[in-house]
């Protein structure tokens, strides 16, 4: 799995709604948090079934990260304005809703904001194709290459189209055709602060790919992490020293691996036994061929000044 470079420590603010469930700890969100856990110095506070608590909390400010998982209550469309303007300020935001189209909580600029627009309602939700396999979905857990849903609900959510200089992750269809999008972000390169799922991921509480971990947390675990990594999230306290960041995709790889690294960074790709197997310096993406190491697990790093970053890769 690839874990990041470091630690870090990013206070995160959650609301959850959904009707048909009465334990928070089973609400996909809290067990994609609890995993994280396992490898990120984070913490979060939960508004559940308390729309109005969450919008006092997001007034208050001072969150890394604020994510909203919409299933049901309408009542959490009266702040879409507020956290359209906690996006224009630079704040980090992971959306999961079936209303972009406003149906129920109204119209907002909130969905143009993170690059999409609604492009027609979806009845009965049918299994979600994931099409992002190089950096949202896959790392550090590996969804199934169709997610199927309960569909509990009688509005599933709605099909998307994506701004230009935003990307499809996942959808309805073998691939993106310009109105069929389900999930959607920037690409890495460009330090996404914001993903939008138009559909409800609590209903993705099947284990498809028989890892006994909900698919519903799998989505969640991987967006998190890609809005943690690419987004660069820390907290005030770190901010005053920004750390270094590397990227690699896609993760497992195969033939090749592209590296994004600031320019000038001594990078450097390692194997399980501490060979290294390249180095280089970084003046722009790095595209290393690959497909003569066996599989594994591998390390790059990243040097410059005193600040040093890590990858764990994948060779499959």
């Amino acid at each position: 799995m690839g874990l990041g470079p470091t630690k870090q420590y990013v206070d995160i603010l959650v609301y959850a709604d959904a009707q048909y469930v009465g334990n928070p700890a089973d609400l996909m969100v809290v067990k994609a948090l609890k995993y994280l856990m396992n490898y990120t110095d984070l913490t979060w506070s939960l508004y559940f079934k308390d729309p109005v608590g969450f919008g006092n909390a997001l007034s208050a400010g001072g969150w890394n990260l604020v994510i909203v998982d919409h299933a049901s209550m309408p009542g959490i469309g009266q702040y879409w304005d507020d956290l359209a303007a906690w996006v224009q300020s630079g704040g980090a935001l992971i959306v999961s809703t079936y209303d972009t189209d406003g149906s129920h909580t109204g119209q907002t600029s909130l969905w143009s904001l993170m690059g999409a627009t609604p492009a027609g309602d979806i009845a009965d939700l049918s299994p979600l194709d994931i099409w992002d396999r190089g950096q949202v979905f896959g790392q550090p857990e590996y969804p199934p290459d169709q997610v199927n849903f309960t569909n509990d609900y009688l509005d599933e959510g709605d099909k998307l189209s994506v701004s230009a200089g935003y990307m499809a992750a996942a959808g309805w269809g073998y691939q993106y055709f310009g109105n069929n999008a389900g999930v959607v972000t920037k690409d890495c390169l460009y330090h996404p602060r914001t993903l939008l799922n138009s559909f409800i991921v609590q209903e993705a509480g099947g284990d498809d790919d028989g890892d006994r971990l909900e698919d519903g947390a799998e989505i969640y675990i991987d967006e998190i992490w890609y809005l943690l990594w690419c987004g660069g999230l820390e907290t005030r306290e770190q901010a005053s020293e920004p750390s270094l960041r590397i990227m690699a995709w896609p993760n497992p790889f195969q033939g090749f691996l592209r590296i994004g690294a600031p320019f000038g960074a001594r990078v450097s790709l390692w194997n399980a036994d501490g060979r290294r197997i390249f180095s280089g310096v970084a003046e722009g993406e790095m595209l290393v061929e690959t497909k003569d190491l066996p599989p594994g697990t591998y390390v790059l790093l990243a040097e410059a000044g005193n600040k040093t970053a890590k990858r764990v890769l994948v060779k499959r």
